[in-house]
């Protein structure tokens, strides 16, 4: 005669198969959030990284533009075609009124440059010279005159130029100069540098 023993077992192999369905399903979404995390970060990461190389490479216009200023004594000079701003090398843009001479701009005016509030600024879409859509990079810059160790107070006429005087060293104008790039995804990073401008040796004025 057959005889058959229950164990009470028939569901087990079912029951634990579901289980570890939920547990390994459970896993993997983890997994994917994960990953998902990481690229976020990656991403954030490299918008961080790129807006702080175009502020950098805009402190470095800032000197450049200063440079270019100093040598313009009455600034540079107004376009009608951008309201009264200067265009220089291309795609930066001067502001208009008392930003075209910000060579005499006072330390106080060396900020945290605004859309509002900006001596100058570099766009890069062609059809934005307002620099309203991103990406785009704004510049502020104050200075004052320092006079040089071992030197005298420029004398009147009769000399060769500006901070040539009877003694040696002559003077400068010790600027602090602000860029800020703000980037896609409205990425912002703001480099400030010292700059020095060398009185007497100024070039030609270009604009």
């Amino acid at each position: 005669m057959d005889r058959s023993v229950k164990t009470g077992e028939e569901g087990f192999i079912l029951v634990f198969t579901l289980l570890l369905l939920v547990v390994v399903t459970l896993l993997g979404v983890s997994s994917i959030n994960t990953s998902v995390f990481e690229s976020s970060m990656s991403a954030n990461d490299a918008l961080y990284k790129r807006a702080f190389s175009e502020a950098d490479g805009g402190a470095n216009v800032a000197g450049v533009v200063i440079e270019e200023n100093v040598s313009c004594p009455n600034g540079f000079g107004p376009m009608g075609l951008y309201s009264g701003a200067a265009l220089i090398g291309g795609n930066i843009l001067i502001g208009s009124g008392t930003h075209l001479e910000l060579w005499k701009n006072p330390p106080a005016a060396a900020v945290k440059p605004t859309d509002t509030n900006r001596d100058a600024y570099f766009f890069y879409d062609p059809t934005d010279p307002t620099g309203i859509n991103l990406p785009r990079t704004n510049i502020t810059a104050g200075g004052e005159t320092v006079i040089a160790t071992g030197s005298a107070l420029q004398m009147a006429a009769g000399y060769e130029g500006r901070g040539k005087g009877m003694a040696g060293g002559g003077a400068y104008i010790n600027y602090d100069a602000f860029s800020q790039h703000i980037g896609n995804r409205q990425s912002e990073s703001i480099v400030e540098i010292d700059w020095r401008h060398v009185v007497g040796f100024e070039g030609k004025c270009k604009y």
